[in-house]
């Protein structure tokens, strides 16, 4: 009898010194990992990553889009400005409301209304000095119009048209 108490206390000892050991480690390593681990070294959550790859897909379709649409873009030419354009998406997919309908739209379009437009595709650049004519013909290249550019007056006239004509 005296042995199996013995027994049974070694055995209760053992299970206790294992459940304090294991509590300690776990703690040693908590503290451990808690002043070592960075944030970037950690897995994202499930919902992030999902998040994040459709975002992704997103700008994926918009930048296919986009390729679609500055290939219809370059068919325009000094002639047919009224021609109507093929919209540009934005990152997230959308069409600014701002996008003119065709190029002679976006020619009426104020200075404030065009800087508006350009902020709108993330096309502003504070180093670059804000001029009427310069952002019509950013604008003319990124939606993807090649053969048409607005000049800039000379002598006080009005801007006009230019047309490579390499075609």
């Amino acid at each position: 009898m005296k042995g199996e108490h013995k027994e049974r206390a070694l055995d209760a000892m053992k299970v206790h010194l294992r459940d304090q050991i294991r509590a300690e480690v776990r703690e040693q390593v908590k503290a451990q990992m808690g002043h070592k681990m960075y944030p970037a070294h950690l897995p994202k959550p499930l919902a992030e990553q999902v998040a994040d790859g459709r975002a992704q897909i997103t700008a994926m379709k918009a930048a296919l889009h986009n390729s679609n649409a500055r290939r219809e873009n370059a068919m325009i030419t000094a002639n047919d400005v009224h021609r109507p354009l093929t919209p540009i998406q934005k990152p997230d997919g959308t069409v600014s409301t701002l996008f003119p309908t065709d190029l002679n739209t976006l020619f009426e379009y104020n200075e404030s209304r065009l800087t508006e437009l350009m902020a709108d595709y993330g096309l502003t650049d504070p180093d670059l000095r804000k001029d009427h004519v310069l952002y019509l013909n950013l604008f003319i290249a990124y939606i993807g119009v090649v053969e048409v550019s607005v000049m800039t007056p000379t002598f006080g006239g009005p801007s006009f048209l230019a047309s490579s004509n390499k075609r």
